[in-house]
């Protein structure tokens, strides 16, 4: 595997299990209390995705790399 795409993963990784996880009581926890008594009738403006910039070099990875093509093949067919 390229090395960009090694580190890219490990990456998302190490984010992934540094993130913060608490618990709040209903009360203390303002934003979901907040919601929850929100009118059902609500209106979808805009939805935003951040999409990492590493990423992009795994599709490219996936498009020139041969070993990495034939390596998908396989997967997709059940080998």
């Amino acid at each position: 595997m390229d090395f960009r795409i090694g580190k890219a993963f490990q990456d998302l990784k190490e984010a992934m299990t540094q993130a913060p996880v608490e618990y709040r009581k209903g009360a203390e926890n303002l934003v979901v209390d907040a919601l929850s008594i929100k009118e059902e009738k609500v209106e979808l403006v805009a939805i935003s995705t951040p999409i990492p910039r590493w990423l992009d070099t795994i599709k490219e990875e996936a498009l020139t790399n041969s070993k990495l093509q034939h390596l998908v093949k396989l997967v997709q067919e059940g080998e």
